[in-house]
């Protein structure tokens, strides 16, 4: 978690980043013991982490606020239904859903709920395959009137410099703390619905102010993303682009609007470089992708693109096929004159075995002259 965050934290020097103890070996918590189809409902179930987080409250607070990711994220309203309203000013959640697989934490989330109106913060990624967006609004729908932020190129990581909606999600926490970067605020971070009358304010974020000169949706050195790739804007001409796979050893090309279209991930993103190490990719461990309860272990920092960014979860690679197209046509030709050849051989084949046949006849006649 400490990695996945490190951008949040850099870019808020004047707060200070308390990491928490699960209470279950790395978990939040625990699977339910009869699976995912038999829910818990034990309202003592998570027992554990609620006095792991007590006891670092009590040592080491008060605190400003809690922010949480993926199973973390899961865990902050279950913990705001423990704690005593008015722990925490603010609540911060990214990737999150509610424990509809323990409904004894869950009646308590739904019990206490609003948390004494508590100011919080629910992000989400659109390009989020492991927890879905509806399961995070879902979870914002405990709250009173959240600010519901959503990035378009973002997936199942709490979102990076690189992301659109960063500068958006440190104005918000800034300017929940009246913060002006002269003095220290302590903020918890744990690592990794029944709608109420409320309603969620939804912010979704759009690209930034494109340079001076650009008439097209993106620009030149602009950053974008389709189905789950980084492409850097090469160039355009007449409403097409010309991009190339950012980490891919690959060529430019031009894309073909029916691959679909791009979601911006940071303008001028690639104008210095075409790699760029201001991408980082958080990479969600095999366990991590279980829908219901992903593990809190927080994924692996990647600090440049991989070679082969991954695709969507259930996507295939359309751009390398249409791109490998031509070479299949040719294979296909090359296997067509080879199985001409073949049907010829077979042919010539057959024949010297029918002249094969009439010698070893006469040979064996014993009644010939």
């Amino acid at each position: 978690m400490r990695a996945g965050i490190s951008d949040l934290m850099n870019a808020l020097p004047e707060f200070e980043f308390v990491f928490a103890t699960s209470g279950y070996n790395g978990l939040w918590i625990r699977d339910p013991p009869g699976g995912k189809n038999q829910p818990t409902t034990d309202p003592h179930f998570a027992d554990a982490s609620l006095q792991s987080l007590d006891q670092i409250v009590a040592e080491e607070g008060p605190f400003f606020g809690i922010l949480g990711y993926s199973q973390g994220s899961a865990f902050v309203p279950v913990y705001l239904a423990h704690a005593p309203v008015g722990t925490f000013e603010v609540a911060m959640m990214f990737c999150g859903y509610l424990t509809t697989t323990h409904q004894g934490l869950l009646n308590n989330v739904y019990a206490a709920s609003p948390f004494g109106d508590i100011t919080a913060l629910v992000w989400m990624g659109a390009q989020d395959f492991v927890i879905t967006n509806a399961m995070t609004t879902e979870q914002a729908g405990v709250f009173t009137a959240p600010a519901v932020i959503t990035s378009q190129a973002g997936g199942h990581a709490v979102p990076g410099d690189y992301d659109a909606t960063f500068t958006e999600v440190t104005a918000w926490i800034r300017g929940n703390s009246g913060s002006t970067q002269s003095t220290s605020t302590t903020m918890r971070v744990s690592t990794t619905i029944r709608s109420t009358s409320s309603t969620p304010q939804a912010v979704t974020t759009s690209g930034p102010t494109q340079p001076n000169g650009c008439s097209t949706a993106f620009c030149v050195g602009d950053s974008v993303a389709a189905h789950g790739k980084t492409y850097c804007v090469e160039s355009t001409s007449q409403g097409l682009y010309t991009v190339s796979e950012i980490g891919s050893s690959e060529g430019s090309f031009q894309w073909d609007s029916s691959w679909g279209p791009f979601t911006i991930v940071a303008t001028q993103g690639c104008a210095s470089e075409t790699t760029s190490s201001n991408f980082p990719t958080m990479s969600p461990s095999v366990a991590d992708m279980n829908y219901s309860v992903p593990p809190t272990v927080a994924p692996t920092f990647v600090s440049k693109l991989p070679s082969k960014a991954p695709t969507s979860i259930g996507d295939f690679d359309c751009l390398s096929l249409r791109r490998r197209r031509h070479q299949v046509r040719c294979l296909s030709d090359q296997v067509r004159s080879l199985r001409a050849k073949l049907n010829e051989n077979e042919q010539a084949l057959s024949a010297c075995q029918d002249v094969y046949n009439d010698i070893e006849g006469l040979l064996n006649c014993n009644h010939c002259n």
